[in-house]
């Protein structure tokens, strides 16, 4: 919980310390370890990215903003500051349905995305959720980067779940929607600006994810 006002701070704490109790018992009944954090910081994403450090985490995992008006950002301010004051995996998730409900992963994969120094991470968190969930998971994207997320793969827990599908397009998001369900949940896999796999078409991203996934479980 990131205090950044300096005023109504023991009211701030003390509503903060309720939201990390309730995320404690959340965590619990999934038998998760939690370790609750307040900390004063100038702003949100500054206070995650400096807990994260200090906390040596690997991953940062936070919801997706919903859009408070029609000039508001996709992924809004919080997101996008965390995206460039962090090198840490990300993940920006909005669930729909529970998380255990989840019967079929479709993972979009960018060209080039197995240059990344983060590559042999996300097929392995990604394969691990599919075994939990007993649930079917298909890899899209460029042959060449598939073969490599099916090495990893093959060597996970979901090596008999997973399905490949080339196409020439990674992005071609009309055909994934049109495969999925309610009890589905997308996920798209992005490269920050600067990296080897990043390109422009990532700009037209956010778009791209509220006229395809508006109505979807997304990550």
């Amino acid at each position: 919980s990131v205090i950044t006002d300096s005023k109504n701070i023991q009211e701030r704490k003390q509503a903060g310390e309720k939201n990390l109790e309730k995320a404690a018992m959340i965590a619990a009944s999934a038998d998760v370890k939690v370790t609750p954090v307040t900390r004063y910081d100038l702003n949100v994403a500054t206070g995650i990215t400096h807990a994260a450090e200090e906390y040596n985490a690997t991953n940062i995992v936070i919801g997706l903003h919903w859009k408070a008006n029609i000039i508001d950002s996709f992924f809004g301010n919080l997101t996008e500051s965390l995206v460039k004051g962090s090198h840490k995996e990300i993940l920006i998730a909005r669930y729909l349905i529970p998380a255990t409900s989840i019967r079929k992963m479709h993972v979009a994969v960018p060209p080039k995305a197995e240059y990344e120094n983060g590559f042999a991470k996300w097929p392995v968190h990604l394969g691990r959720m599919a075994s939990q969930l007993a649930c079917g998971i298909v890899f899209y994207g460029e042959p060449e980067t598939l073969g490599y997320v099916r090495e990893i793969i093959a060597k996970s827990p979901a090596a008999g779940l997973a399905s490949y599908v080339a196409q020439e397009q990674w992005n071609d998001f009309e055909r994934i929607k049109g495969q999925m369900h309610s009890s589905h949940l997308a996920v798209v896999i992005c490269a920050r600006r600067g990296s080897i796999s990043y390109d422009i078409s990532f700009e037209r991203l956010p778009s791209q994810l509220a006229r395809n996934f508006s109505g979807n479980n997304l990550v």
